[in-house]
C-alpha cells in the first residue's frame, strides 16, 4: 500500500513539472534572436556545412552537386558532390586550361552567364561559363561530364556583342535553360545576347 502510494506521488510530481516545462521554455525562447555584435551568423551559431554554399541541383540518381562560388562574383573553379556521404570536389579549370592555354579566369561564374551545374535523364552533367583569357579576350563554353563530374570536355560557343563588364548589374551574355524541377531531355538550350536594334537613350522619367 505504502509503494502503491509512492508511486502515484511520483507520478504527479512528474507530472506537473511536465506541466510547467512548456511556460518554462516560453519564457527562455522568446519569439526572437538575438545578434552579437561582431559575430556573422554562421560564426554565433556554429554553421560550418562541408560544402560551398550555392545553387544545389540533382541529377538523375538524386544525387547534389553545387558549382562553387568565390568571394569575388567571378570566381567558379570546382563542382562539389556528395558521394558515399562525402562532399567531394571535381575540379572545372584543368579542362579549361587544356583547352585554352591562355585561360586565366572565369567570368561572373556567380550567376550572371549561369550559377550551376544542370543534369540530363542520361546523368550527363553541363554547366555554362564565360571566360577570360590572357590578353582579354572572353570566350563562351560549356562544360560537359559523362562521369559524375570527375572529368570535363569543353565546347566554344558563339559570343555575344555585350562585352563583360566589372558593374554589379551587368548580366553577362549567355545564359543556359535550367532543370527547374525535372531534368533535361539532353543539352541545355542556350542563350547568347545579340543587339539586333539600336537602343534607345534614357531621359528623366522614361524612355525617349
Amino acid at each position: 500500500m505504502l509503494a502503491t502510494r509512492r508511486l502515484a506521488l511520483a507520478i504527479l510530481a512528474a507530472s506537473g513539472l511536465l506541466s510547467l516545462a512548456p511556460a518554462a521554455m516560453a519564457a527562455v525562447h522568446t519569439g526572437h534572436v538575438d545578434l552579437q555584435d561582431g559575430l556573422t551568423l554562421a560564426q554565433q551559431f556554429g554553421y560550418a556545412p562541408e560544402f560551398r554554399q550555392h545553387v544545389v541541383t540533382f541529377d538523375a540518381d538524386n544525387v547534389p552537386a553545387i558549382r562553387s562560388r568565390g568571394a569575388s562574383q567571378d570566381d567558379t573553379s570546382f563542382v562539389q558532390r556528395l558521394e558515399g556521404g562525402i562532399w567531394v570536389r571535381h575540379d572545372l579549370l584543368d579542362a579549361l586550361r587544356v583547352a585554352y592555354p591562355d585561360f586565366v579566369g572565369t567570368v561572373h561564374a556567380g550567376g550572371y552567364a549561369s550559377d550551376r551545374v544542370d543534369f540530363d535523364v542520361q546523368g550527363r552533367a553541363y554547366t555554362v561559363l564565360t571566360i577570360r583569357l590572357e590578353e582579354g579576350d572572353f570566350r563562351n563554353v560549356l562544360l560537359s561530364s559523362t562521369d559524375g563530374c570527375a572529368t570535363w570536355s569543353v565546347l566554344e560557343l558563339p559570343f555575344g556583342n555585350d562585352t563583360p563588364l566589372s558593374g554589379d548589374h551587368d548580366r553577362g551574355n549567355v545564359a543556359s535553360e535550367h532543370d527547374g524541377g525535372r531534368l533535361l531531355e539532353g543539352p541545355p538550350l542556350i542563350a547568347v545576347w545579340r543587339e539586333t536594334a539600336e537602343r534607345f537613350p534614357l531621359r528623366p522619367g522614361g524612355f525617349s
